[in-house]
């Protein structure tokens, strides 16, 4: 699960932030820094002061609180696109993902858990491959 979070989750996050300043504007990066920082309070939601200009610092744990509110971030982040990756299809992207990592969580597997846990990999891997 380190991994997952450390690994994965950062690279799709600095991938995210990186395709938004290259494909779309250096101000879609600061809003969505901005979203981050303007989450409201919530018990068992560690708020980040200064969304991800400190990603290197993260901790596991500060990925999966981002992990939990990263499609609401992102959701109409930004309308104009090249290359035909709109915001709709980066949410999906996170979507996916996301479907996996809670998955990934759980204590034990069941063989139907194993196929569906596949079928959102070939998935999540598709969607990545098809928008690069």
């Amino acid at each position: 699960m380190h991994m997952l979070d450390l690994g994965i989750t950062k690279y799709l996050l600095e991938f995210t932030r990186k395709f938004l300043r290259q494909k779309v504007n250096a101000r879609a990066v600061r809003e969505m820094d901005r979203r981050l920082c303007a989450i409201p309070r919530y018990p068992g939601l560690i708020v980040l002061k200064h969304g991800l200009e400190n990603i290197s610092k993260f901790t596991a744990n500060d990925y999966r609180n981002i992990m939990k509110v990263i499609v609401f971030v992102i959701d109409n982040l930004y309308e104009n696109y090249e290359d035909g990756f709109s915001c709709k299809r980066l949410c999906n992207v996170f979507c996916v993902y996301l479907k996996m990592y809670i998955m990934l969580r759980q204590e034990s597997f069941t063989d139907m858990d194993l196929t569906e846990l596949e079928v959102n990999i070939i998935n999540f891997w598709i969607q990545l491959v098809k928008y690069r």
